[in-house]
Protein backbone atom coordinates (compact mmCIF):
# COMPACT_ATOMS: atom_id res chain seq x y z
CA UNK A 1 0.00 0.00 0.00
CA UNK A 2 1.79 3.55 -1.30
CA UNK A 3 0.37 5.92 1.68
CA UNK A 4 1.97 8.81 -0.56
CA UNK A 5 0.36 8.57 -3.38
CA UNK A 6 -3.07 9.34 -1.06
CA UNK A 7 -1.16 12.11 0.24
CA UNK A 8 -2.38 15.60 -1.93
CA UNK A 9 -1.77 18.98 -1.29
CA UNK A 10 -1.59 21.32 -4.04
CA UNK A 11 0.05 23.96 -2.90
CA UNK A 12 2.76 21.36 -1.94
CA UNK A 13 4.83 21.72 -5.39
CA UNK A 14 5.07 25.30 -5.85
CA UNK A 15 5.78 26.05 -2.23
CA UNK A 16 8.87 23.06 -2.32
CA UNK A 17 10.04 25.15 -5.42
CA UNK A 18 10.29 28.51 -3.19
CA UNK A 19 11.13 26.20 0.21
CA UNK A 20 13.51 23.72 -0.69
CA UNK A 21 13.64 22.42 2.92
CA UNK A 22 10.31 20.77 2.61
CA UNK A 23 11.47 18.59 -0.26
CA UNK A 24 14.48 17.92 2.06
CA UNK A 25 12.81 17.16 5.24
CA UNK A 26 10.02 14.84 3.97
CA UNK A 27 13.11 13.09 2.46
CA UNK A 28 14.48 12.90 5.70
CA UNK A 29 11.41 11.53 7.19
CA UNK A 30 11.12 8.64 4.63
CA UNK A 31 14.67 7.49 4.63
CA UNK A 32 14.12 7.37 8.29
CA UNK A 33 11.12 5.10 8.33
CA UNK A 34 8.59 7.49 7.37
CA UNK A 35 5.42 4.84 5.21
CA UNK A 36 4.74 8.73 3.63
CA UNK A 37 5.40 12.42 4.22
CA UNK A 38 3.54 15.86 3.53
CA UNK A 39 3.60 19.66 3.69
CA UNK A 40 0.32 20.69 5.88
CA UNK A 41 -1.56 23.51 4.44
CA UNK A 42 0.20 26.18 3.04
CA UNK A 43 3.73 24.61 4.56
CA UNK A 44 3.09 25.67 8.07
CA UNK A 45 4.35 22.29 8.89
CA UNK A 46 5.62 18.98 7.37
CA UNK A 47 4.64 15.37 8.96
CA UNK A 48 5.58 11.82 8.46
CA UNK A 49 2.88 8.81 8.64
CA UNK A 50 4.54 5.66 10.71
CA UNK A 51 2.88 2.56 11.10
CA UNK A 52 5.58 1.99 13.99
CA UNK A 53 5.97 3.84 16.87
CA UNK A 54 9.32 3.02 17.81
CA UNK A 55 9.98 4.11 14.41
CA UNK A 56 8.47 6.92 14.68
CA UNK A 57 10.60 8.11 17.66
CA UNK A 58 13.84 6.81 16.05
CA UNK A 59 13.03 9.19 13.23
CA UNK A 60 12.44 11.83 15.84
CA UNK A 61 15.40 11.24 17.53
CA UNK A 62 17.52 11.11 14.10
CA UNK A 63 16.02 14.11 13.03
CA UNK A 64 17.01 16.19 16.00
CA UNK A 65 20.52 15.11 15.73
CA UNK A 66 20.28 16.62 12.05
CA UNK A 67 22.78 19.79 11.94
CA UNK A 68 20.09 20.80 9.22
CA UNK A 69 17.12 20.85 11.61
CA UNK A 70 18.73 23.44 14.25
CA UNK A 71 15.59 26.00 13.54
CA UNK A 72 13.24 23.29 13.37
CA UNK A 73 11.01 22.35 15.68
CA UNK A 74 10.09 18.45 16.06
CA UNK A 75 7.15 16.43 17.66
CA UNK A 76 6.06 13.23 18.19
CA UNK A 77 2.20 12.49 17.59
CA UNK A 78 0.83 9.07 19.20
CA UNK A 79 -2.35 8.32 17.85
CA UNK A 80 -4.01 5.33 19.30
CA UNK A 81 -7.53 3.91 17.71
Amino acid sequence: FDVDEHLVNDLEAVTERAFPVIKRIKRLLRAHGAAGAMMSGSGSAVFGLFADPARALSAFTALCDNQQSQNWTLYVADLLI
